[in-house]
């Protein structure tokens, strides 16, 4: 499993920090991020929830619990539904208690296209048949010159 490891800024300022993941990943990236608020690290309130939301570039969303927290780290998994359209995905990780929205830290996606779409039509080439038909005029050559002589 690859990790990648990205600081968060309660605090947002300058541009949203990017992860890059492939197309179809599917829990084989994780991302850890480290919180900070301005230049000190921010330590997650106990009992608090972190959640990983994003809208992709179809319009569709997803919502998936982190996969661990503690002080001030916070651990996510990459899944397939979140990799499922390439291009760039607006995320947060949002971290709730049970009484409020502590903070959202918005971060991007970025999913890098797959070489092949499960959904791509197959090329057919000749390639096979002309390599074939090659191998059988040279061994029809060989026969005519040994019949020959």
């Amino acid at each position: 499993m690859t990790n990648q490891t990205i600081i968060l800024n309660m605090i947002p300022s300058g541009p949203l920090p990017i992860v890059y993941a492939s197309k179809y990943d599917n829990q084989t990236n994780a991302v850890t991020f480290k919180l900070y608020e301005d230049s000190l690290p921010f330590t997650l309130p106990e009992g608090a929830a972190v959640l990983v939301n994003g809208t992709k570039p179809d319009g569709k969303g997803f919502s998936y619990g982190a996969a661990s927290w503690s002080g001030s780290t916070v651990v996510g998994n990459i899944t397939t539904q979140m990799t499922a359209v390439k291009g760039d995905v607006l995320c947060e990780l949002r971290i709730r208690t049970s009484s409020q929205i502590i903070g959202s830290l918005n971060f991007i996606l970025r999913v890098e296209p797959s070489a092949l779409d499960d959904d791509s039509v197959l090329s057919e080439t000749d390639i096979p048949l002309i390599e074939q038909a090659i191998e059988i005029a040279a061994n029809l050559a060989d026969y005519i010159q040994t019949a020959v002589d």
